[in-house]
């Protein structure tokens, strides 16, 4: 059982894991990150970047949310714990403009759905959530919002050669390692939000962009790279974006 933030969600999943893949029951005190729900541990060095990720088969076997605790939460753990579960929509189109059960898989199918009906319940409730925490609205704490920011899809890896699924996440990893201490003071979300304004275009649509960010606006978020501490000009920005940009890259799409 883990019970705590997002780093205990996942040393509790590592636990279990490692102990022979016993059951695993979290209880999240933070909505900034879907690492209640999430089958992977994110694995750092101690001086907090990134060293990828541990991948487990089987799912998180029930999350428990004191929403007495939730609901008390600074608004921007929710605001970041929003854009992460919207992000999931974002990469799962990973270079399609959309996504047609003629074209793909069931199983993406399915999880395009899952996380499209996700989105628009952010959408709809972001605003009322994140107003309530700010002490501005007294009714509820989002409906359906809340619980949503918990919620995850377990993402494919980069393939050689191929271009990653998540560019939104692996912009998170590739700041946490190349800008460790710059990023040190910023939440996933926030980072991974920043990192979904590329996948978009990536996706064949730059017109989502302008809006996606003035959504991340109404909630106080970071929007550029630069907003986070990031200077533009440094040379590990090469770094960045050869990882993000693998070559050659090979296939068709």
């Amino acid at each position: 059982m883990g019970v705590g933030g997002g780093r205990i969600m996942d040393q509790a999943k590592a636990t279990a894991h490692f102990a022979g893949g016993l059951p695993v029951v979290e209880v999240p005190t933070s909505i900034a990150t879907c690492a209640a729900f999430a089958p992977l541990s994110v694995m750092y060095t101690a001086e907090g970047a990134s060293l990828g990720s541990l991948r487990y088969d089987h799912e998180v076997n029930a999350i428990v949310m004191d929403m007495d605790v939730i609901c008390k939460e600074p608004p921007r753990y929710a605001a970041s714990g929003i854009m992460d579960g919207m992000a999931k929509m974002i990469e799962i189109q990973n270079g399609r403009s959309e996504i047609l059960l003629d074209d793909v898989s069931i199983g993406l199918f399915t999880a395009y759905t899952i996380a499209e009906m996700a989105y628009h319940v952010y959408e709809k409730e972001a605003h009322q959530a994140v107003a309530t925490l700010r002490g501005q609205a007294d009714q509820g704490c989002g409906g359906h919002c809340i619980p949503e920011c918990c919620r995850g899809r377990h993402r494919q890896r980069r393939k050689q050669g191929l271009w990653p699924t998540a560019l939104g996440h692996e912009t998170y990893e590739l700041v946490r390692t190349y800008f460790t201490q710059e990023a040190k003071p910023y939440l996933h979300g926030e980072i991974v939000a920043i990192g979904d304004c590329l996948q978009m275009a990536f996706n064949g649509h730059p017109e989502q962009v302008t809006p996606f960010r003035d959504f991340m606006r109404s909630m106080d978020m970071p929007l550029t790279l630069e907003d986070i501490g990031i200077d533009p000009n440094s040379p590990k920005m090469e770094n960045l974006f050869q990882d993000l940009v693998p070559q050659p890259l090979h296939g068709s799409r």
